[in-house]
């Protein structure tokens, strides 16, 4: 008895012929392994495409003036008896921070990076002369906008020389200054911008495909799991400092934190969405009860972030947000358990 032909393996398969089933295997098992590989070789020889040497954090002196009362002379000698510190974070509070430290050359700028500053202002901690000041609707002197913060061009200044700044912050802010040497933020600047638009634009065309899909099969699911990725996206702005943009558009400064609230609150509620519907098989079997009733409550939310300001939202998102993450991997774990 002759052995089966390879057109005739290949049927066995459900392919229809040995080309289908070559085309295949490599789909399935070549192009990832080789993509894996590739991504090894280029994390561990590769140079990076956008080298931005080596940033140095400065120390700096931080103050919170909680009336807002202070003005740049008080608040300088204040400073003056604090200890320098790397970082300060803000805790929630939207009340004005005052931080000083020392700029050490002119060749290079100082940044800001905070992705929650609303306004900042900076002087000559000795002469008291403005240098400049910046917020989300435009910047003056030799203080711009940079990423998700703002940077105070040395260049510009003699330095060195103690800079005394004034800033406010809305959400769990933390108040650092990085010198960056020559042009080396201008680099880091470039490597930002790409690295958002490698994440909209994969994200992007990974949710027009599932659409896509979705009106071809005819099935909503589809369109629930497309909405999640887009809010994934825009979730991952938020983390990154990403989303003052909106594919390449700026997004009006009275709406970025609104925007980050509703992208916050719709991404709980489609990620119960699309556990509940992905799964609702597995829980119908497993007697989903009560906890499952507690993860509905997400949509507390969405009304938080319509009615709450942004600092006063996070600890109900955290809360909430915490207790569902809960729920859903008690429910993870036993279908698994009970699927083996």
């Amino acid at each position: 008895m002759s052995p089966p032909s390879a057109s005739a393996i290949a049927r066995r398969y459900g392919f229809g012929s040995i080309i289908d089933a070559l085309i295949y295997a490599l789909s399935v098992y070549g192009v990832p392994i080789l993509i894996g590989v590739m991504l090894l070789v280029a994390a561990m020889a590769w140079d990076r495409q956008f080298d931005t040497g080596n940033f140095q954090r400065l120390s700096l002196a931080v103050i919170e003036d909680r009336g807002a009362a202070l003005g740049p002379a008080q608040a300088a000698e204040r400073l003056r008896q604090m200890p320098p510190v790397t970082h300060h974070d803000t805790e929630l509070t939207e009340a004005p921070f005052w931080f000083a430290f020392a700029a050490a050359a002119a060749d290079g700028d100082v940044e800001l990076p905070s992705r929650h500053a609303v306004r900042i202002e900076c002087w000559n901690a000795t002469s008291l002369e403005p240098l400049g000041r910046g917020d989300r609707s435009g910047t003056s002197g030799a203080i711009r906008a940079v990423k998700a913060g703002f940077a105070i061009r040395l260049r510009q200044l003699n330095a060195p020389l103690q800079v005394l700044c004034r800033g406010t912050f809305s959400g769990p802010a933390r108040i650092t200054a990085l010198q960056w040497p020559g042009t080396q933020l201008g680099v880091s600047v470039l490597e930002f911008h790409r690295n958002a638009g490698l994440l909209e634009g994969g994200l992007a065309v990974l949710s027009i495909f599932v659409l896509v899909t979705a009106f071809i099969n005819r099935d909503w699911q589809y369109v629930l799991f497309a909405a999640w990725l887009v809010a994934s996206l825009r979730l991952g702005a938020i983390s990154a400092g990403w989303d003052l943009q909106w594919f390449g558009r700026s997004i009006p400064p009275q709406w970025i934190f609104v925007v980050r609230k509703l992208t916050i609150a719709v991404y709980v509620m489609l990620t119960y969405a699309l556990f509940a519907r992905l799964l609702r098989d597995d829980l119908r079997r497993i007697g989903a009860g009560w906890p499952l009733t507690l993860a509905r409550w997400c949509v507390v939310v969405l009304a938080a972030a319509c009615v709450l300001p942004f600092a006063r939202f996070l600890p109900v998102l955290w809360i909430t947000a915490g207790a569902g993450t809960l729920v859903l991997a008690y429910y993870l774990l036993r279908i698994v358990l009970l699927t083996r």
